[in-house]
């Protein structure tokens, strides 16, 4: 691009915008998510698939780690997806709202506490 910029004589800046750490940390947004109840869950997971690597010829078994109230862990596997094991320590995440935003009407407010399956 800025080849062809440069050839047409044109004095346009060239700028280019990337997310936060492009080339030093992987991004991934398309993950499958695998919800789990307790973080020991999460560890007893780690520990399986770091001991069943080979056998199921995972490719990647990453840290757990705790990030924006999720303790997780992420794997990948032999097709090359990604899978996110995860625990939300309050049981629901903001962003599970898009998930539920077919559930409220226009006269109802949006908040967890319309949604009974949320409900103890």
């Amino acid at each position: 691009m800025r080849r062809a910029i440069d050839d047409a004589g044109h004095p346009a800046l060239l700028m280019v915008d990337t997310i936060s750490g492009l080339a030093s940390a992987e991004y991934r947004h398309d993950d499958w998510g695998v919800d789990v109840a307790t973080r020991a869950e999460v560890d007893e997971a780690h520990a399986k698939a770091l001991a069943h690597k080979d056998k199921y010829k995972i490719r990647q078994v990453l840290p757990v780690q705790e990030m924006h109230g999720v303790y997780s862990f992420y794997l990948e596997d032999l097709d090359h997806n990604w899978w996110e094991v995860q625990h939300y320590a309050n049981g629901f995440q903001h962003d599970d709202f898009f998930d539920f935003g077919d559930r409220f009407t226009m006269e109802e407010e949006g908040d967890a506490a319309n949604l009974e399956e949320l409900k103890n």
